[in-house]
């Protein structure tokens, strides 16, 4: 084997980016720019060590070693200007104007973070069975941190909305403001407890509208506000405290309990409904009658004994629940403005 030079063996060391590209490739059986994505990953979270410019001047050294004075930041922001075809960074961070240049990258330390994973090793290749699985398993962890930090930023988001703006309250959250004691501002540990129990319990019987949504998750790639889905008998739930009661059923279950802290939450967090005016002068009706006034043009005007006077006061209860307004609406107040569309709508028809 022919002897290589000291300058030939250090240009060994190194990979341009198009080469760092290509090995990629090649140990993941991916494509071009999954390859990409996944070195410039690594390269905004300095994995690679020591980064080098290829037109850096080297500075002699004792011994003949040599390094550069000017070199790259370890980590390359995933905005850098890169143009993978050319290999070229543009170097932002140095003395000279801005300008495109070669990046060279350690091989071993490349080839250390990202092991190839074809062909799988068996436990007998004990090297590279153990690379792999290390690869893997912190792939899998970063992808888990990168899911959470997702539905973290979407709920930050919800959260830091004022009060009457808010759409949705965490399980934990509802528990800690009526298990606090405003007089030393402690939560009692086992009545918040006994709180997130009881509201699990309110789910699996199904006592909120799961299939409205009026408790959510978030989940999916895209985080975003999905409806729990039921509860099986003996299943067991996971990440209850971050639950989502929406904002009608958080208020109906406020409303409804007798914990001393609850009308003082009730109103923090519900100041519209502080003084909610008679039901003939909420503002929600005159859209529920053009609702109602479209059943009776579609199904026609209910008559004496056809049950279509009952299914039309159903229909408005079913529409003011699913817009949040059913607590403000009692069965009474529901049939007098039913009938009076009915007499509207028979005026119109000259009936």
């Amino acid at each position: 084997m022919p002897c290589q030079s000291p300058a030939e063996l250090e240009h060994g060391k190194w990979l341009t980016l198009p080469e760092a590209v290509a090995y990629i490739c090649a140990a993941d059986r991916c494509e071009r720019d999954d390859a990409r994505q996944k070195l410039g990953k690594a390269l905004a979270k300095g994995a690679l060590g020591s980064l080098r410019w290829a037109d850096a001047q080297p500075t002699p050294r004792v011994g003949g070693a040599t390094i550069p004075l000017d070199n790259p930041p370890a980590c390359i922001p995933e905005s850098a200007d890169i143009d993978w075809e050319a290999g070229t960074v543009r170097d932002e961070w140095g003395e000279t104007a801005p300008a495109p240049r070669v990046l060279l990258i350690l091989s071993l330390r490349l080839r250390t973070y990202l092991p190839a994973l074809y062909p799988r090793a068996n436990r007998d290749d004990e090297d590279r069975y153990e690379a792999q699985q290390t690869r893997w398993m912190r792939e899998a962890r970063e992808k888990r941190e990168a899911e959470e930090a997702a539905r973290q930023a979407v709920w930050n988001a919800e959260f830091e909305k004022p009060m009457p703006q808010r759409q949705y309250f965490r399980f934990g959250e509802v528990a800690n403001a009526l298990a606090l004691d405003p007089k030393n501002y402690t939560v009692d540990s086992a009545l918040r407890a006994n709180i997130i129990e009881e509201l699990t319990v309110r789910v699996r019987r199904q006592q909120f509208d799961l299939a409205g949504g009026e408790v959510a998750t978030l989940s999916g790639d895209r985080p975003a506000f999905e409806p729990l889905p039921p509860i099986s008998p003996d299943g067991i739930p996971v990440g209850v405290e971050s639950w989502l009661l929406r904002r009608d059923a958080c208020r109906r279950f406020l409303k409804k309990s007798l914990l001393p802290r609850a009308p003082r939450v009730l109103s923090e967090w519900f100041p519209e409904r502080s003084a909610t005016p008679p039901s003939r002068l909420k503002p929600f009706w005159p859209k529920a009658e053009q609702e109602i006034m479209e059943w009776l043009r579609e199904n026609g005007c209910p008559t004496q004994g056809d049950g279509n006077q009952a299914k039309l006061e159903r229909f408005t209860a079913e529409w003011l629940n699913k817009h949040g307004w059913g607590e403000d609406a009692s069965p009474p107040t529901i049939r007098r403005h039913v009938r009076a569309c009915m007499k509207r709508r028979r005026t119109q028809l000259g009936c």
